[in-house]
């Protein structure tokens, strides 16, 4: 390598793309935010924690975080998260409305908490909203996350909450007693907000904790991103430390030759690393013809034979990928199974429902693209996520429980968490009410590892995408991640 740095194209497109169930013997019940409905129109009351009514153009500029984001609103199914239309809010006197189309959908948007952003599911319990009628936005954002965390404590009878959970559990139900208890919208609305704040906190201790309980399964793959082969030891150092079920997604340049990653890989696997090989990152995925695809895939088998596992596609869903990545997956998948039959063989989807159009939303485009003769030559799938786009939060369960749905047949994970750069003005905050500082991306990166690993059709994941350049800015990094698969550090 001679000292040389190979780096990624990956950074160049992103920063150009514009894109528990009880406490004691109680269940949570509670009353639906409307009743009475007429075909048509949904329209939405928004107010904030101080019940304060908010104006149509004040719910957009929390939408899009002050124009840092965009509005990423959509119509889903409420069962399985197709993406049936996008964007379909618009301003009204009251505040923001959608029209009614001919199945039933539930609201999917980014929306704050004091806990940070999330994917917001409003699914109106369950039904989606086939007819017309004026609901308060946030009490029932309150009430359809509240059932959904109970049901999540359903599933995870050996859950042991914690004390920080048992409070913010407490204090989202009494926060939806006293907004059930309210006829006056705006009281509804205030606590409504209160006891969305406090779910995030209890469904975010939820999914940490009883990961944490999960963590040692002989199937995980608690991994790292080298997208750099410059300061290859403090790098493989710092994996080791940071994933004791090690893995490292190696990324090749297009510009680079496999012989430029030899000690990177050598280095790895001699740590005890297992090496995950992506020849070919979604940020040039368009730029290669089918057979260039899998001729790419053929020079980097032919020289690391003992490779792990190879990510046959990455983030294949984004538009920046263009057409025809359905056949590529298909024939690459097909190459791979016969030239490396002990390697794993890695498909990593891209998180998004709202976006440039539904057909690139992560569940219609793996329906669509990936047939049952594609499906099965993949061992795992993974789902990459940047929290300044579309961050999972409180939806993260939800998101996990549907991708293994769709993909029955094969282990999931997370293949891919970060922020886009480090240009904090330009993000969607996560996990802490500021924008990104390395304190909130150590938070993040102890959540996320934390909660991908309590599943057990799962392999956890994590994957960290400037894992090399952000451990070195922040060697505090490697301890939130270890701390996030582990509980201590």
């Amino acid at each position: 390598m001679g000292g040389s740095q190979v780096l990624s194209e990956k950074k160049k497109l992103k920063l150009n793309l514009s894109k528990f169930l009880f406490i004691g013997a109680t269940a949570l019940t509670f009353a639906q935010a409307s009743t009475a409905f007429a075909s048509g129109t949904v329209t939405f009351l928004f107010f904030d924690r101080n019940g304060n009514a908010l104006s149509s153009a004040s719910v957009r500029n929390i939408l899009n975080n002050n124009n840092a984001g965009w509005d990423g609103d959509a119509l889903v199914n409420p069962t399985n998260l197709q993406d049936l239309e996008e964007t379909p809010l618009y301003d009204t006197n009251q505040g923001l409305a959608f029209d009614t189309i001919s199945e039933p959908a539930a609201l999917s948007l980014n929306w704050p908490t004091t806990r940070g952003y999330s994917t917001l599911i409003v699914d109106n319990g369950g039904k989606g909203f086939s007819n017309g009628g004026t609901v308060n936005f946030t009490y029932q954002a309150a009430l359809d996350s509240s059932r959904r965390l109970v049901a999540a404590l359903a599933a995870r009878p050996t859950y042991q909450p914690s004390a920080a959970f048992k409070t913010a559990y407490s204090a989202m139900s009494a926060d939806l007693q006293q907004a059930t208890a309210s006829s006056a919208q705006s009281t509804r609305g205030k606590y409504g907000q209160l006891a969305l704040d406090q779910a995030h906190i209890a469904n975010d201790l939820m999914l940490s904790e009883y990961g944490h309980a999960m963590t040692g399964r002989s199937a995980t793959w608690l991994g790292t991103t080298f997208d750099t082969t410059d300061n290859v030891s403090t790098t493989v150092s710092n994996a080791t430390v940071a994933t004791p079920h090690g893995w490292v997604r190696m990324v090749f340049d297009p510009s680079a030759q496999p012989s430029d990653y030899t000690e990177a890989v050598n280095a790895a696997h001699a740590a005890g690393l297992k090496v995950l090989g992506q020849p070919i990152d979604s940020s040039e995925a368009a730029s290669f013809s089918q057979s260039a695809y899998v001729a790419r895939f053929q020079t980097y088998i032919q020289a690391f034979p003992n490779m792990d596992a190879w990510e046959i596609g990455n983030e294949v869903n984004g538009s920046w990928l263009g057409s025809g990545m359905g056949q590529k997956i298909a024939a690459t998948a097909s190459y791979v199974a016969a030239a490396a039959p002990k390697a794993q063989r890695v498909l990593t989807l891209y998180w998004q429902i709202g976006t440039d159009a539904p057909e690139w939303s992560t569940f219609n485009w793996a329906r669509a693209n990936l047939p049952a003769s594609t499906r099965n030559l993949i061992n795992v799938v993974l789902l990459s996520t940047y929290v300044e786009d579309a961050p999972m939060g409180l939806a993260f369960d939800q998101i996990m429980n549907e991708l293994h749905t769709e993909f029955p047949n094969q282990k999931i994970g997370l293949g891919e968490l970060g922020y886009w750069s480090p240009d904090t003005s330009q993000a969607w905050w996560a996990i802490s009410p500021n924008n990104p500082t390395t304190s909130t991306r150590r938070a993040v990166a102890n959540q996320y590892y934390s909660a991908s690993l309590g599943y057990s059709f799962g392999v956890g994941g994590g994957f960290w995408w400037y894992f090399a350049e952000d451990t070195l800015s922040d060697p505090q990094l490697t301890g939130a991640i270890r701390a996030g698969v582990t509980g201590a550090f």
